[in-house]
């Protein structure tokens, strides 16, 4: 499997796939998606990933829920819902990146920002989740994504999180938008939906054309 349009635009996170998205996608010049849902033969213009999104509320459920899970057909990506399947998460192998959202926000902190460099595991920050949240989430996601870039310098992976066409996010838009929002100059914000997740698809072992 491999990218091999020119650009390499990768929305990380499609919830829900269907051809109207696929079509849209495809018209905004992206070159991959990872997807978690997709209906039979929805998209045959991109190249398509599967993602697997583990929600998990302890050590012993994440660790449960990883267990049954291919590690070289699907990308990885935990919503923690606990400081301890945090901490796991950020240690895990399995685990391809940890999931921002207003719930999950109150868990990363000093000690798993230090895990996180430590484990070369990216935080992943769905634009939609932003978009629909609520002012006090936004708080928390906004400082987290603060001391994720400028403090510690970390690697971000920014995703439409898109379950229709209408919610699909332009490559341009993106860029743009973390660069304001997190104060970035534009050609470090494409490295969000670039450089970061394709480093995930080959570090995987998936073919992706350089």
């Amino acid at each position: 499997m491999a990218i091999r349009k020119k650009g390499l635009y990768i929305d990380f996170w499609i919830r829900s796939l269907d051809s109207a998205l696929c079509n849209t996608l495809v018209e905004m010049g992206y070159s991959a998606i990872v997807v978690e849902k997709t209906e039979p033969d929805a998209c045959r213009d991109i190249v398509v990933f599967e993602k697997k999104v583990i929600e998990a509320f302890s050590r012993k459920e994440l660790l449960s829920k990883l267990k049954g899970v291919s590690r070289g057909k699907y990308i990885v990506s935990v919503k923690p819902r606990s400081v301890e399947s945090a901490r796991v998460a950020a240690r895990d192998s399995r685990v391809d990146s940890i999931i921002l959202d207003g719930d999950s926000a109150r868990f990363i902190d000093k000690h798993q920002f230090n895990l996180m460099k430590q484990f070369h595991k990216p935080l992943e920050f769905s634009l939609n989740n932003w978009f629909r949240t609520s002012l006090n989430s936004r708080v928390s996601m906004y400082r987290v994504l603060y001391l994720h870039i400028h403090r510690y310098g970390l690697p971000l992976i920014t995703s439409s999180g898109a379950s229709v066409w209408n919610e699909a996010v332009h490559p341009k838009s993106a860029i743009n938008f973390l660069s304001q929002l997190i104060n970035v100059p534009p050609e470090v914000s494409i490295q969000y939906i670039s450089v970061y997740p394709r480093d995930i698809l080959v570090r995987k072992g998936f073919e992706v054309v350089r």
